[in-house]
């Protein structure tokens, strides 16, 4: 019982995160409160907002 609460402890303790690799149109995200335009490259954490615009589209990769 001990060892599945370690364990489910170590899977709620991890920030999941992408990496932008494709951007097109004007997409935001909100991190920490404010709202910035989305850039290939940057990371976007689990608790990131994320807004696509009108027929744009990102592209990205799950990092841990």
């Amino acid at each position: 019982m001990l060892a599945a609460l370690a364990i489910a402890a170590n899977i709620f303790a991890q920030d999941q995160a992408f990496r932008v690799l494709i951007n097109k149109g004007n997409n935001a995200v909100k991190s920490d409160g404010e709202w910035v335009s989305i850039r290939v490259g940057v990371t976007l954490k689990s608790n990131d907002e994320v807004k696509v615009s009108q027929n744009g589209y990102l592209g990205l990769a799950h990092i841990e």
